[in-house]
């Protein structure tokens, strides 16, 4: 059975995967739907492996995918998504907080 770290380190390739074919420039809302997913699975990576550069690393997809939501004008999906972006940003900031 694999651990926690190893499932998002298999996400994260995953992720990184579809990103080479969901680019910002064929669509902007699939391109950020990617890049919030893969933020999601570097959050769950950075805690478990402790950390900055992941959790750097997926805070920027996050906003990323705030920006290209934004951009593709197809706004925020809140009601697809249990958490809004400034409060995943939150966890973010928190989790880098927690390793001082």
């Amino acid at each position: 059975m694999q651990n926690d770290a190893d499932q998002f380190e298999n996400a994260v390739l995953a992720l990184r995967l579809a990103l080479s074919e969901r680019t910002r420039e064929r669509s902007s809302s699939d391109w950020a739907e990617s890049r919030q997913n893969l933020g999601l699975a570097l959050l769950g990576l950075g805690k478990a492996r402790r950390s900055r550069a992941i959790l750097i690393e997926g805070r920027s997809a996050i906003a990323d995918a705030r920006d290209g939501y934004s951009e593709a004008d197809a706004g925020y999906h809140a009601e697809y998504d249990d958490v809004p972006f400034e409060e995943l940003l939150v966890q973010f900031d928190k989790a880098l907080a927690a390793l001082d």
